[in-house]
């Protein structure tokens, strides 16, 4: 049996590169072969980095009230939850990319500077037939190949893979 994975070596990036808002997080896959799906799970930790601005006489602050992944198209039951609390979540394709989808998860108030939240998300994809045309994954009791997504800031983001019993990587 075997297990491949796919990495791409790029230069490392922030989540939103000089947004303001500072990401922490841990993702784990744990392929299930024998129902064809890789189950996921990620955890973030978002820190409002951005200060208020005195203008004028005024002052401008900054908040972040959402949170958007990028999700293969094949993926299943989109979920979030902050402190247990589940969070209203939408997933919408992509225009440019059939293959990519966006998951959004709306927040349980506007983070404002200072303010730290964490969000736990999970979702299933879905593998593909073998030898079939799109898709990013495939699954099955003797192959296992998708896939390796991850958002955060460098240095501060880990990717954890279960190896099934029985597969080699």
């Amino acid at each position: 049996m075997m297990a491949t994975g796919l990495a791409v070596a790029v230069p490392s990036a922030s989540a939103h590169e000089g947004d303001g808002l500072d990401v922490t997080s841990s993702k784990t896959y744990t392929p299930e072969p024998d129902n064809e799906r890789i189950l996921v799970s990620a955890t973030y930790t978002m820190t409002n980095a951005q200060p208020d601005e005195i203008v004028g006489d005024s002052v401008r602050s900054f908040f972040f009230n959402s949170w958007i992944v990028a999700l293969p198209a094949t993926v299943t039951d989109f979920r979030a939850t902050s402190n247990g609390a589940p969070l209203n979540v939408s997933v919408d394709p992509d225009d440019e990319i059939e293959d990519i989808v966006f998951g959004t998860v709306n927040f349980p108030f506007n983070l404002n500077f200072g303010q730290t939240l964490t969000i736990d998300v999970s979702y299933s994809i879905s593998g593909g037939e073998p030898r079939a045309g799109g898709g990013v994954a495939r699954v099955n009791d003797s192959f296992l190949s998708f896939s390796v997504w991850a958002a955060g800031d460098p240095g501060t983001t880990t990717v954890r893979i279960n190896v099934p019993d029985g597969f080699a990587f």
